[in-house]
């Protein structure tokens, strides 16, 4: 397929956003004493972060914030709020997995290239100007799209600015419900990346499946 431009997941496809969550709460004196026990506030806080989603529209660094207090409430300790406004500004230098940089510039080669994230505007263009090092065409954060993935606000504002038929947009995500499910709906091309383990969603029409973006970048030629 000649792609006309290929759109991305960037946090967890692009951005190690587990590393990069773990390494910024380890750094928070309120949870030094629960050091053992990070994977708890983790799993705790993405659970908070998915019901304050479901409501009203908040900027993300909100939802971070806000994400981080709740789930420590749900374990029995307080977290000050000037520690999960930390938290939160940390999202911009989460690290990037080792073979984004080099191949996004590879693909770059090939389409324009865009960032579908669920970030707000100021962090996701500051991670692609620090760490991902590549040109990119388009940006759609949470608030350009009116909702948080999976709606399908992200996808429907990626065509309206690319001026392109779905079809010839291939989305790339390591995500099957957040991703990959939508984009489907509304009639992108698909490739799945297997970050973390995750495992190739079933019963959806994968263009490319790939364990990592070089190898993407191998399979699309350039």
């Amino acid at each position: 397929m000649d792609w006309a431009a290929i759109t991305f997941d960037c946090f967890g496809t692009l951005v190690d956003w587990r590393r990069g969550t773990r390494g910024a709460l380890s750094a928070l004196p309120a949870l030094s004493p629960w050091q053992d026990r990070l994977s708890e506030v983790i799993a705790a806080r993405e659970r908070a972060e998915q019901s304050i989603q479901r409501g009203p529209f908040l900027p993300y660094r909100e939802v971070l914030a806000a994400s981080l207090e709740e789930g420590c409430r749900a374990l029995g300790f307080a977290v000050p709020r000037t520690e999960a406004e930390a938290f939160a500004d940390s999202q911009a230098d989460w690290p990037v997995f080792a073979d984004t940089p080099d191949a996004l510039r590879r693909l770059a080669r090939l389409a324009p290239l865009g960032l579908l994230s669920n970030c707000d505007a100021a962090p996701l263009r500051a991670c692609a100007e620090r760490s991902l090092r590549a040109p990119i065409a388009l940006f759609v954060d949470a608030a350009r799209a009116g909702s948080y993935k999976p709606a399908l606000g992200h996808w429907q504002v990626a065509l309206e600015a690319l001026q392109l038929p779905p079809e010839r947009v291939l989305h790339v995500s390591a995500y099957g419900f957040y991703d990959l499910e939508p984009a489907h709906a509304l009639g992108f091309g698909l490739a799945f990346i297997a970050r973390d383990g995750e495992q190739a969603p079933q019963g959806l029409p994968l263009a490319h499946r790939a364990m990592n973006l070089t190898e993407l970048a191998d399979q699309l030629g350039v």
